[in-house]
């Protein structure tokens, strides 16, 4: 029972978002288009991710491109969407268990045999080659190890939940494999089972030989490195006592009122990785399950004190703190926002607060929902039935009688309705809630039939009010130039982080040369993006457009003794800032290799070596410009600077506009 409990708080929201709603020329701002593109013909269809998308014909899954072109044919009985490459795939078959029993009639040790239908696993290239998932066993005749292929129980598995590579790495049954069908292993192998993939260099994993509650985090080595496995004993005054893990038997255990242990971990982002306590009073008999924050060392950074949450699972992605650096969250039955020093920013007052997806969260009070700002601000009232993120400027609506979408003022946008809300908002039978933001192409059913339409949507440009006046004109030039990603077209006075600096860039370099992140890549390297991913050397980040902007050289990350992060949600720097241009400037063929002239500022002393013939560059080229008689090296750059500067290296480069 205890198990059950903390299980339903570990899973009791999640979020899922998708890509970018198509941001065109041509299209009348404000409005959606939407066409149909391929017309309802399988009898069941997954998402279009990576150029593919998995449909079903005669009982059977294979998969299509966006002209509808069977790339791989049909022949699955299991198949997951795309990712980094590979999607994971499965085919029904027979399992054989065997065990040591006893012969009912003579009573005899015998080995009976008992068969069963097995989904066997594995996964495929986008050119159809298909690799096995491997599994280390041991023979029960001859106790020694055996290699043998991945099946599981058809009937325990859950066929509609999506499995797939991140960083590398997909999460099945608690066991985690590589691009290689191998799974990740520690010394003494089975002894933890992974809870999830690999992130920022540790594995979230479960001891299941402790004798106590056994929540441990593992390197890649497969050593323990943070140990939370144990009992924990206080007294009344909640001073500790004991820790079972020690196995001291010492220790005077009759004024113990409280054991506590972690009953649960979430993978690390940011730093922070979410754990459950869980805490039995003996006097009164009360019993809680809740979640606080940990840091590397193990030590809580915020105490145990939330029940629900809402985290971010882009296709194997965790994040807890999201837009504004904030974790949606519930404390006394009531939801609110918490920033990663554990101060509350959004008042806990909601019946449900969800993800900040472009500075926007849908909250909900008395049964309706509306959207609040990262400053807390009500700035669509509460009166959908239903609501979904926002992506490129727009979510999904439902008013109780049909579906539609709404603009960043909760306006309905013109040729959107008839959205098949069903698809964005799945509410599961364990009381988990799983919300998909709106993609460019979409699955649509039609009498018993599925098929793909395509969603085009151009944001309103913004309003002076949302940025400073002396960066308005600029940065309107760069929207209208396209030289902004329409997810990016929001919270300009917020400073930027340095994934998102990364995404201008890359997608900046992609509409002046007039081609795609993943061809602009695959023409300057001669590897393709799936390959940069695979072999990414970050280990903190799997997002595609800082891998290309790695690939393309305009970021190097971070050497931590021989382990590298980009730390993409940290916010990035003016003098970080002026490499990046520089560097973007080279991508451009501009003339970076003589040497500028030195720019004049009263704290040139301050600037890095790293960054002072960059900053002498892009100072002369008129890209970026000081604060006063200073350039502040180590100061903030919001987005609207960005937005303007990345306008100014455009026009400077002689390929966009200039001022």
């Amino acid at each position: 029972m205890k198990r059950r409990i903390v299980s339903r708080l570990l899973a009791l929201v999640l979020v899922l978002a998708i890509m970018p709603v198509s941001f065109a020329s041509g299209v009348e701002r404000g409005a959606a288009l939407f066409e149909r593109i391929i017309e309802p013909q399988y009898e069941d269809a997954g998402m279009f991710y990576d150029g593919l998308a998995a449909v079903k014909r005669d009982g059977k899954w294979g998969y299509i491109d966006l002209g509808n072109n069977v790339v791989i044919d049909f022949q699955f009985d299991y198949a997951s969407v795309f990712s980094e490459g590979y999607a994971i795939v499965g085919r029904l078959g027979t399992g054989v268990h065997e065990t040591l029993g006893l012969d009912p009639e003579t009573g005899d040790l015998v080995y009976i045999t008992a068969e069963y239908e097995a989904l066997y696993l594995g996964f495929i290239s986008k050119n159809g080659e298909y690799r096995q998932f491997r599994e280390l066993s041991y023979d029960i005749h001859t106790g020694g190890p055996v290699t043998s292929v991945l099946r599981l129980n058809a009937g325990s598995f859950d066929f509609s939940r999506q499995l797939y590579f991140y960083g590398g790495w997909a999460n099945i049954s608690n066991k985690n494999y590589d691009t290689n069908g191998n799974r990740f292993r520690t010394a003494d192998n089975e002894r933890y089972a992974a809870l999830h993939v690999p992130t920022e260099g540790l594995v979230a994993a479960w001891d299941t030989r402790s004798s106590g509650y056994g929540a441990v985090f593992l390197d890649l080595g497969g050593n323990v490195v943070i140990d939370l496995r144990g009992y924990r004993f206080y007294d009344e005054n909640d001073n500790f006592i004991a820790n079972t893990r020690s196995g001291d038997r010492t220790q005077n255990y009759d004024h113990v009122r409280y054991v506590r242990y972690i009953s649960g971990v979430l993978p690390f982002n940011q730093g922070l990785a979410a754990a459950v306590e869980y805490t039995h009073d003996y006097d009164t008999g009360q019993e809680s399950a809740l979640l606080g924050f940990i840091d590397r060392s193990g030590r809580w950074v915020i105490s145990p004190q939330f029940f629900g949450y809402w985290r971010n699972d882009t296709y194997g992605e965790h994040r807890m703190f999201n837009d504004g650096g904030l974790a949606s969250l519930s404390r006394d039955a009531l939801f609110g926002a918490i920033n990663m020093t554990g101060s509350t920013v959004i008042p806990f007052q909601y019946n449900s607060l969800r993800l900040f997806q472009e500075g926007l969260a849908p909250f909900e009070r008395a049964g309706l929902f509306g959207y609040v700002d990262t400053a807390g601000r009500e700035v669509i009232p509460a009166r959908f039935r239903e609501t979904g993120g926002f992506n490129g400027g727009v979510a999904v609506a439902y008013d109780g009688v049909r579906a539609f979408l709404i603009d960043r003022t909760g306006g309905e946008i013109p040729g959107s309705a008839g959205i098949d809300f069903t698809k964005y908002i799945i509410r599961h039978d364990d009381g988990t809630v799983t919300t998909y933001t709106p993609d460019e192409y979409v699955t649509i059913f039609d009498r018993g039939l599925y098929g793909f339409g395509r969603l085009t949507y151009m944001p309103p440009l913004p309003e002076p009010s949302e940025m400073d006046i002396w960066a308005y004109d600029e940065v309107i030039k760069a929207i209208e130039e396209d030289l902004v990603p329409a997810p990016l077209q929001n919270m300009f006075r917020t400073e930027i982080t340095r994934r998102d600096f990364s995404r201008l860039i890359v997608h900046a370099l992609s509409t002046i040369m007039n081609t795609t992140r993943d061809d602009m890549v695959l023409e300057r390297t001669g590897r393709s993006m799936d390959a940069w991913a695979r072999d990414s050397k970050f280990n903190d980040t799997t997002d595609r457009d800082v891998i290309a902007a790695e690939a393309l050289g305009v970021v190097t990350g971070y050497d931590e003794g021989g382990v590298f992060t980009f730390r993409p949600h940290s916010h990035i720097s003016r003098q970080e800032a002026a490499v990046m241009l520089w560097r973007a400037a080279r991508v451009l063929g501009m003339d970076t290799a003589s040497t500028p002239p030195a720019a004049d500022f009263n704290d040139r002393g301050s600037l890095a070596s790293w960054s002072v013939t960059q900053v002498d560059y892009v100072y002369s080229a008129g890209i970026m410009l000081g604060v006063g008689d200073a350039f502040d090296p180590a100061g903030r750059y919001t987005r609207q600077q960005s937005y303007m500067t990345i306008h100014r290296l455009m026009g400077v480069s002689g390929q966009g506009i200039r001022d």
